[in-house]
């Protein structure tokens, strides 16, 4: 069994399922490092994170299953042009 898929393929299914699970989730990206992350709104969770009206959006790296909620690489957070691209 091959477990791959890149970042937005990722991102995307988890946004649809926890969506669909009643959570609060958006669709984060940066344009100039082609990579997407999912923000997740209303948890317990502390750690790296993006606001979009007037919520926090923690980031959860979903290219790698070691990585938790508000716990991203150091890379990332040198991005500087995070922005959240879908949340509807």
């Amino acid at each position: 069994v091959h477990f791959g898929g890149d970042c937005d393929s990722k991102t995307l299914l988890l946004y649809c399922m926890l969506r669909q699970l009643g959570y609060e989730v958006a669709i984060v990206g940066s344009e100039k490092n082609n990579h997407v992350l999912l923000g997740l709104a209303n948890v317990p969770v502390n750690g790296a994170f993006i606001e979009g009206g007037n919520k926090k959006y923690y980031l959860w790296e979903t290219s790698d299953a070691t990585w938790i909620p508000g716990d991203i690489p150091r890379k990332l957070l040198a991005y500087d042009d995070l922005k959240i691209i879908y949340n509807k």
